[in-house]
């Protein structure tokens, strides 16, 4: 447990509101974006000829070269071993190539600034030599066969190294050496898609990191000075085996380890083992814009969870997966004017609550695999709805007050394998309607307002009960898909459909 107080760093106050902490400062550099913007940029350009005496003159004029998919098994010699390229070029892009091993000549490389040799599948070791990139500030090994972080990797560094990626690769182990001078610099990590067991506490010597991604991989437990990172902006945790995590003790309570990261935008800690009492005072982020706790073990949120109307920049919650047995109503009270995606699938939900209508910018309700017995009538209130999906629920009723004119973006309704037996006749009212799921129902007839949804290009009515479908059916201009298969038994005239 961490005793969070003034004398090591910790807040002043004690109180769980956001509205009490201080409003973090604005960052005007973004250079998060820095290595991603180049590379988009250059995997958009093709301007080398295949000679390498136009791929060094133009190296040199543009300061960068890209030679992605050409089969090589190394580095090409004429980079290496070109005195014009020494000192001129800044970035090199091998990816998607056979390369083996990081030459020891790539020292002559003085000037460079990016590399990018993700992809390549059979790179192993590092080399001190790339260690000694003094200008290198992007590297990329993603998508390589790396084992292991040399304990000299950090130690020795002279690079001004300010995004790593080593994603997808065999590492198990991280050295837990002195990060110091590297640290200084680096803004993004990623490690995902590896075999990591632990997280060193060296790595919360990174103070400037504003993206971590640790996902997919072994890790069981957090450091616990982990809640120094305060200037995260992407954290991903997700895809671990995570079953608890470190506290911080206020006076009034414990509370999250994620708790001061107030610059923090997407927190991503689903398909772990965590319980709710992990998730105290996350609520209270200010810049938040998304929440990703699906396949955890979360029974609900309390008010320890903190939410309150001051996060007025969270637009996402993923909750899916969980234990629930209904949706908490500190979302619809508190985020009913920014939550525009709600996922509560694979759940025990029965019952959405009665404030469920104050989701008024809702737009992405996904809430299949839960136990929900009728639509609430509310959800006609939710007129920036785009997409409703409430399949494999146990829905027996769907009241003709869930659908009106005045939802006029819905585009697509799912409510298969239900108990549905009557579609309200409202739901063709929708103006945008494009995509009707109502298989594995119980339904007798699809009602003959069909005619007046202008938009509806597919409706999927299979293992129903139908005995016919409505006469005027071949009016629909838009519809192009009618899937009815098994338990339905009629004649299809084709005077009917053959608009169809």
């Amino acid at each position: 447990m961490l005793n969070h107080s003034p004398n090591n760093g910790g807040s002043n106050n004690s109180e769980l509101t956001s509205s009490s902490k201080q409003k973090p400062e604005p960052i005007n550099i973004n250079y998060l974006e820095l290595f991603k913007n180049v590379k988009n940029f250059l995997y958009n350009e093709d301007i080398f000829k295949d000679s390498d005496e136009n791929i060094i003159k133009q190296g040199c004029a543009q300061h960068y070269i890209k030679l992605e998919r050409k089969g090589f098994s190394h580095f090409p010699d004429f980079i290496l071993y070109s005195k014009s390229l020494k000192t001129e070029l800044d970035v090199l892009i091998l990816s998607h190539n056979e390369i083996r091993a990081i030459p020891p000549d790539i020292i002559q490389l003085e000037a460079l600034k990016i590399l990018d040799l993700s992809h390549n599948h059979h790179i192993k070791n590092f080399t001190y030599e790339l260690m000694n990139l003094k200008n290198l500030i992007g590297l990329d090994l993603s998508y390589n066969i790396i084992e292991r972080i040399p304990d000299a990797f950090f130690e020795k560094m002279k690079t001004k190294i300010m995004v790593l990626n080593l994603a997808n690769n065999n590492i198990h182990s991280i050295s837990n050496g002195n990060w110091a001078d590297f640290a200084k610099k680096l803004i993004d990590l990623n490690l995902s898609d590896n075999k990591i067991v632990h997280i060193p506490d060296s790595l919360c010597e990174c103070y400037n990191l504003t993206s971590l991604n640790l996902s997919a991989n072994f890790i069981h437990h957090l450091p616990y000075d982990f809640y120094k990172l305060r200037k995260l902006k992407y954290l991903h945790l997700n895809r671990n085996r995570l079953s608890d995590l470190p506290m911080i003790e206020y006076e009034n309570g414990d509370f999250s380890i994620f708790y001061d990261m107030e610059l923090l935008e997407n927190l991503d800690i689903s398909h772990n083992s965590l319980s709710e009492e992990y998730l105290n005072g996350l609520g209270t982020l200010p810049n938040l814009k998304k929440y990703s706790f699906s396949h955890n073990n979360i029974v609900t949120l309390t008010q320890s969870f903190g939410i309150s109307h001051s996060c007025k920049y969270l637009q996402t919650v993923h909750l899916s997966s969980n234990l629930l047995d209904e949706l908490p109503t500190i979302l619809a009270d508190n985020l009913g004017n920014t939550l525009k995606e709600l996922d509560i699938c694979n759940n025990n939900i029965s019952n959405l609550g009665d404030n469920f209508h104050k989701f008024v910018v809702l737009e992405r309700l996904l809430m299949n695999r839960n136990f929900l017995t009728e639509l609430p009538e509310s959800i006609g209130s939710l007129v920036n709805l785009v997409e409703l999906k409430a399949s494999k629920n146990e829905i027996e009723k769907v009241s003709h007050l869930c659908f009106n004119e005045n939802m006029k973006k819905l585009k697509e309704v799912d409510l298969d394998c239900n108990f549905i037996k009557e579609l309200p006749s409202s739901i063709f009212l929708l103006p945008e309607l494009i995509t009707l799921r109502i298989e594995k129902n119980q339904l007798q007839s699809i009602p003959d307002t069909i005619v007046n949804s202008p938009n509806l290009y597919g409706i999927y009515a299979a293992y129903n009960e139908l005995k016919e479908l409505p006469e005027n059916i071949g009016l629909c201009k838009c519809l192009r898909k009618i899937h009815v298969g098994k338990y339905s038994s009629f004649y299809y005239k084709y005077s009917l459909l053959k608009r169809v």
